[in-house]
């Protein structure tokens, strides 16, 4: 999980990889395991401190108490707005995923 949260962050704009060290949400069932919210944390400042030892401290994990059911309340909340019939979702290449507009 750590290196594939690392990738992704390094894969983003040098601007705001800083932004999301700092904001990194664990959601899911699974992530309410007993310490599992430090040890993400701890194997994303090894990390981190591998490439850059500044950027270790950086390093912002959080896991919120309802995070068991966090991504069922995004999708039904992301399923109301107005504009979602406009959106489609697209996974031609099992190595991405595209958000694209559907044609009007």
């Amino acid at each position: 999980l750590q290196d594939m949260v690392f990738r992704s962050i390094k894969m983003c704009d040098p601007f705001l990889q800083k932004i999301l060290k700092q904001n990194i949400v664990l959601a899911g069932h699974v992530t309410e395991m007993a310490g599992f919210t430090m040890r993400v944390t701890e194997e994303l400042q090894h990390l981190c401190a591998s490439f850059d030892a500044e950027d270790a401290d950086a390093i912002n994990v959080v896991s919120h108490l309802r995070r068991k059911d966090a991504v069922w309340r995004g999708a039904s909340m992301f399923g109301t707005i107005p504009t979602f019939t406009d959106i489609r979702f697209t996974h031609d290449d099992p190595a991405s995923c595209a958000i694209t507009r559907s044609p009007l």
